[in-house]
């Protein structure tokens, strides 16, 4: 049998919730562990060279190693024509879309790229 009766529900306004996303790299293994930069607003230079923005103390990192640039939808890894290469989850790159959790290898040197979200729920004034 078909039940005739009709629920009704109110709509009520949402709050917005801002979501904004921090990436980093981090070194996980090899000389510097627990240096870590950055991502937001600018590229990442990493190397041997004491201007690079991640400094890499492995003598298979090159000065001027690989960089990390912000693309539509997240990040790329562009290695800069190292002498040594560089490896994104154990397999040689030029240049490769990054997810949370990669790990980038350099030599002896293991660097961690990841994302973290922050909420941001606005207070309404009472």
């Amino acid at each position: 049998m078909k039940n005739d009766k009709t629920q009704v529900s109110v709509a009520r306004p949402m709050d917005t919730i801002v979501v904004k996303r921090r990436s980093r790299l981090r070194i996980v293994r090899g000389v510097g562990v627990g240096q870590e930069v950055d991502l937001e607003g600018r590229p990442v230079n990493a190397g041997r060279s004491d201007d690079a923005d991640l400094i890499l103390d492995d003598p298979a990192a090159s000065r001027r190693h690989f960089v990390v640039k912000a693309a539509p939808g997240g990040h790329v890894l562009m290695d800069l024509g190292s002498t040594n290469g560089t490896q994104v989850n154990h397999t040689p790159v030029l240049e490769c879309r990054l997810t949370n959790g990669d790990i980038i290898t350099v030599g002896e040197t293991d660097v961690a790229f990841y994302e973290m979200a922050d909420l941001d729920v606005p207070r309404k004034e009472q």
